[in-house]
């Protein structure tokens, strides 16, 4: 039976992909600062909203106002989205910073069952969590970091909505993530980078470096941001291509 496919927002991508995201699964999207992370997952939502799904944004770095703003800056009108009941935007920042306080260990099914009273609230199919380093303990072995990603990501796996979650890497490296384990539990992995190509030109990359349950082409596409669209995929490259 084929998967049912669930578009980005992103035309050529879907082409890339065979239709979409498969639904119900959870995909990391990786990238240096400033290569558009938030605006991949803000696309993701908006194409929720032009097809009737709802959506929940998870943000633990910004404010709710920021993330609207960033919304307008690209023509996403995300304030009428949050009065119609289509989005519900989550300051999770003090939600961790009180988990905290109150106990050693972050209880990771009890963070993904609230997220699921928050998605059933609106029926929302999306969900982004911008960035997912905050869910991870910091302060433990490696071996109880891998349990822990693995529970993070078999507790998103019962929710009844496909995901993005982002992860921001340090500038200049090839890590897929920030502890190196989230890319084995997640159905896929896209990459986002700025490269210098030929004659000194920087362009900013867009890379699926991972897709299960679907046969891709393994070759880096330049794209843009464009006003009222978000993150527009140009063309692929090839030799011109330094990494």
């Amino acid at each position: 039976m084929t998967a049912k496919r669930v578009p980005t927002g992103m035309d050529m991508l879907d082409g890339i992909l065979g239709g979409g995201f498969r639904q119900g699964k959870n995909y990391l999207l990786s990238g240096e600062t400033g290569t558009g992370k938030t605006i991949f997952g803000l696309q993701f939502l908006v194409k929720g909203f032009e097809l009737g799904e709802g959506g929940v944004y998870v943000s633990v770095d910004e404010k709710p106002s920021d993330v609207i703003e960033d919304a307008n800056s690209f023509g996403f009108d995300f304030e009428e989205r949050i009065e119609q009941n289509n989005l519900l935007i989550l300051d999770y920042s003090s939600h961790f910073d009180q988990l905290r306080e109150n106990s050693k260990e972050i209880d990771v099914r009890k963070i993904v069952g609230d997220l699921n009273k928050y998605l059933k609230e609106i029926n929302a199919k999306r969900l982004v969590i911008d960035p997912i380093a905050p869910f991870i303990v910091k302060d433990e072995t490696i071996w109880e970091i891998r349990r822990y990603i693995r529970a993070l990501f078999y507790s998103l796996d019962t929710l009844d909505c496909t995901s993005v979650l982002t992860s921001a890497i340090p500038t200049g490296t090839n890590q897929l993530s920030q502890y190196g384990i989230e890319e084995f539990y997640a159905s896929g992995v896209i990459v986002l980078s700025i490269r210098q190509l030929e004659r000194m030109q920087y362009r900013r990359i867009i890379f699926v470096r991972k897709m299960r349950g679907t046969p891709y082409e393994l070759e880096p596409y330049a794209f843009d941001f464009e006003y009222g669209k978000g993150i527009v995929i140009q063309r692929k490259l090839s030799e011109e291509y330094v990494f």
